[in-house]
């Protein structure tokens, strides 16, 4: 004998439905299997779900929050600060530099720096410079490099 959940009415072992309540009483282990691969998938696709949304959401918040111009003054910033640039005279200009977006919030900034090392002397070197916005007016530089032109 078994009980039904809903009616507390005594039936016979092999009742599939109850005849007061009409509730299903012995559930098809296809319907098991369901119900946990439900209960597996649900939290996965949360998770996917939740990547992708703040995944465009930075995109949608930094996209238009940075400039290729503001890209341009703070690599100029860093440069001006680095330990290895002294000396330096002055740097390419916007038009003649090569800014690149590599995403929402990452730019590549490369041009020329000119140097007089010695009065009378001058040379011109190469610059490469990337760069992360992180909101506001702080910029992290993730990478800089100066190379000597021949």
């Amino acid at each position: 004998m078994i009980d039904c959940p809903e009616c507390n009415i005594g039936l016979p072992d092999g009742a599939r439905r109850c005849p007061m309540c009409q509730r299903l009483l012995i559930v098809s282990p296809w319907a098991r299997k369901l119900s946990l691969y439900v209960l597996i998938m649900m939290p996965v696709l949360i998770v996917i779900t939740v990547a992708v949304v703040s995944r465009s959401l930075e995109s949608r918040l930094f996209w238009n929050r940075t400039s290729p111009s503001d890209a341009y003054r703070a690599a100029l910033a860093f440069l001006k600060s680095a330990p290895d640039v002294h000396g330096a005279v002055s740097f390419s200009k916007p038009g003649e530099s090569v800014i690149e977006r590599w995403g929402p919030a990452r730019f590549r900034v490369s041009g020329y720096v000119d140097w007089q090392p010695n009065p009378g002397s001058a040379r011109r070197d190469s610059y490469s410079c990337v760069l992360r916005y992180d909101g506001g007016d702080r910029w992290q530089v993730e990478d800089i490099h100066i190379e000597r032109m021949q």
